[in-house]
């Protein structure tokens, strides 16, 4: 059958051949379109919940600094906590623990500007936050997304707390108060549920988790969660 045909013929059905396989219809074209816009819908909010998780480790992980530069200054200050007022007249506590990690610039804890933010912010907040007046004090300032639990006694030894793993001090925040609140305030809350309805918290006991909406009361500051009298040891948080 060869014989037949000369070399450059064959050459030629070959090609068309060829050719004729990889044509694709309009409807083929748009099932295979389909199957990657189906694909791509179910592979992103996994990619996205992935990112998600990164960063609020990476946050939480950021608290565990915090609780680490808050046990040196409880060394330093005869085993008391630090204070969510003022540490000393003009100096706050947000001030102060960076010095404990080498942090001496004139950025504050979880503090964003225009330009350049502390390594301890918190990554879900980007500079977009600076045009929001939540995260602003008084709606002017720059953003501050790390705030102190108001409820706090802080005047108790470190050892004088009767639950150290339920007692909040640090925790996600926005609204630019340094001095963490419960109630609304100036028309907002001031902790925020920013990690897939949760927040990151740090404890008396200096270790940092992830607390869930619904995991603690919200406007009842007498709970073992905000306060740290003998009153509220049995109850829920």
């Amino acid at each position: 059958m060869s014989s037949l045909f000369p070399w450059h013929y064959r050459i030629a059905i070959q090609t068309k051949t060829r050719a004729h396989t990889i044509k694709f219809t309009l409807i083929e074209l748009l099932v295979v379109i389909a199957i990657i816009s189906i694909l791509m819908a179910m592979l992103l909010p996994g990619l996205k919940k992935a990112r998600d998780t990164i960063k609020q480790t990476s946050c939480v992980s950021n608290f565990k600094q915090l609780g680490i530069a808050a046990a040196m200054y409880s060394v330093d200050n005869n085993d008391y906590f630090v204070p969510g007022a003022m540490v000393r007249p003009g100096l706050w506590w947000n001030e102060v623990l960076p010095t404990y990690l080498s942090y001496n610039g004139t950025l504050i804890i979880s503090q964003i500007t225009a330009t350049k933010r502390h390594p301890l912010a918190c990554p879900v907040i980007g500079s977009e936050a600076l045009g929001d007046p939540r995260y602003t004090y008084d709606g002017n300032g720059p953003c501050l997304n790390i705030g102190y639990n108001y409820f706090l006694n802080y005047s108790l030894k470190v050892n004088q707390y009767k639950l150290p793993s339920r007692h909040s001090v640090l925790m996600d925040s926005f609204g630019g108060l340094r001095i963490m609140r419960t109630e609304e305030l100036g028309g907002y809350v001031c902790y925020e549920l920013r990690h897939s309805r949760g927040m990151n918290v740090l404890y008396v006991d200096l270790h940092a988790d992830l607390r869930k909406r619904g995991s603690f009361r919200t406007f009842d500051s007498r709970t073992p969660f905000w306060r740290a009298e003998d009153a509220y040891v049995n109850s829920k948080d």
